[in-house]
């Protein structure tokens, strides 16, 4: 089923900020009174793009862009382990749109990140701010001026497409974007900032060129980034250099700056066939795990491949050039999701045709635990094992850890409604794969009848779950957070 036009636009942009809270030490989540949960904000203006991540003592942040002074500002809230808010704030409202911001706790508040149009409406550059634990700016000298911000990249043309990590313990980021000083071809370009909004020594101003060169990478904006465990990143990308055959690179750089491979990036993946939806988790030793969609040369149906590689960049599982298969199961597996579980292993879910593999339709969702050093290990079976299994569409999954060896799950679901009345529902895996929730998913508000719950996400923090959606049950796109 194809989705209106109105509504793919309102995907696109990220709208609305509801969250919800579970504690999930059990395995029956009950849900409050107030199951349908509580407005943080009612506004009149549209709410665009949210983040969120964990704070300190089951905290949360959560930060989202909206129009309440005419163009885009930034906005950040918090609540705590119980759910109650604690402060809401302005992080920016400087001239021109600012947007699409990224979260991360460090110690003694969160840095956000965003790409900021204040001087170039059509060209973003990327701003950072620290937020402390009590809501207060403290990359500034002036609290009371709400325009003030950190420069991280303002090249020429546009920065987009901005990811944020933790830097290994000391209190700041590294932050990487897509890049386009270059011209019409993108770049990957990142840095580095410490707790005080100071670049960090080896790293150039402006950013530090992580992959450049002929055509784009990432192709079709396709890039994921994660810790690698020594307080730098691992990067990896679809790169369409040679043209029509797009293949995976990587790239690490190292807390100081410097790159494992040149600033050309290193080819991983080169076998014949299209490589696309690109994830990546890291293994606890310095190397990662990757997943993406691979689709063979004249074939239709893509299917689900791996590789492992060590803190070098050399691929550990054989065949070194294609990756392993995930599954081996008629109809597409596509839109890989992957998490750290623990030291040698990750958490891979997907969506998955396999019981209507001739009409690719009514997708489902599946998942497995993988490790291995030498060769891939499934250990939940040998094509994974089932989430939900529903005869309507299960889509926009996404997947977090749950801190006990076992994954929360998140999903659009239409068993009740169709698009765009689609709901919400999530799952615990438990650490033996085996689902630890009602069959088939619960789902996260009692809102099934109103409006569409979408894009939902969902983060772990100690004894808690925070999930956030898209909501449009008022029409006016409200905020809203509960407790379970």
């Amino acid at each position: 089923m194809r989705k209106p036009l109105f509504w793919v636009l309102v995907l696109a942009a990220g709208l609305l900020v509801p969250t919800a809270f579970a504690q999930f030490g059990q395995n029956n989540l009950q849900r409050p009174n107030d199951s349908s949960g509580v407005r943080i904000r009612q506004g009149t203006h549209l709410e665009w793009q949210r983040a969120m991540t964990a704070g300190e003592n089951g905290s949360w942040y959560f930060a989202w862009s909206d129009t309440r002074n005419g163009l885009r500002g930034l906005y950040m809230g918090k609540v705590d382990a119980a759910g109650n808010l604690l402060w809401t704030t302005t992080v920016n409202d400087g001239p021109g749109r600012q947007e699409d911001p990224v979260l991360q706790m460090v110690e003694g508040g969160c840095v956000i990140a965003w790409i900021d149009y204040r001087f170039d409406a059509q060209g973003g550059a990327v701003y950072a701010q620290k937020i402390t634990t009590t809501g207060q700016r403290a990359w500034t000298a002036n609290q009371s001026d709400s325009t003030s911000a950190v420069v991280v990249a303002e090249a020429n043309n546009i920065q987009i497409n901005l990811r944020i990590l933790p830097d290994g313990g000391t209190g700041g980021v590294l932050l990487f974007w897509e890049d386009f000083r270059r011209g019409l071809s993108a770049d990957i370009w990142g840095t580095r900032l410490l707790s005080n909004g100071q670049l960090a020594p080896g790293f150039r101003s402006n950013g530090t060129p992580v992959a450049v060169a002929a055509a784009s990478q990432p192709y079709n904006g396709e890039y994921t980034v994660d810790i690698d465990n020594r307080g730098g990143a691992w990067i990896a990308w679809v790169d369409n250099r040679t043209s029509g055959d797009p293949n995976v690179y990587i790239q690490r750089m190292r807390a100081n700056g410097t790159l494992q491979f040149d600033s050309t990036g290193h080819a991983l993946i080169t076998a014949p066939g299209e490589q696309a939806k690109l994830k990546l988790a890291p293994d606890g030793r310095g190397g990662a795990f990757l997943a993406w969609r691979n689709t063979p040369p004249g074939e239709q149906n893509p299917e689900l491949f791996m590789q492992r590689i060590d803190s070098l960049g050399a691929a550990r599982w054989a065949p070194a050039d294609s990756g392993v298969a995930l599954t081996n199961v008629e109809g597409d597996q596509v839109n890989p999701r992957i998490v750290y579980s623990a030291v040698d292993t990750c958490i891979v879910a997907w969506e998955d045709f396999r019981t209507d593999p001739s009409a690719n339709s009514n997708e489902d969702i599946y998942i497995n635990k993988v490790t291995g050093s030498n060769s891939i290990n499934r250990l939940w079976g040998t094509n994974g094992a089932p989430v939900c299994v529903l005869p309507s569409h299960q889509r926009e999954m996404r997947l977090a850890s749950d801190g006990h060896g076992g994954a929360i799950v998140v999903w659009e679901d239409e068993r009740v409604a169709s698009t765009p009345e689609q709901d919400s529902y999530a799952q615990r895996i438990g650490s033996n794969g085996q689902p630890l929730w009602i069959a088939n998913g619960k789902s996260i508000t009692d809102s099934l009848s109103i409006g569409g719950q979408i894009q939902p996400l969902c983060r772990e923090n100690g004894n808690h779950l925070l999930f956030m959606w898209s909501d449009t049950r008022l029409g006016s796109l409200p905020i809203y957070r509960t407790t379970w």
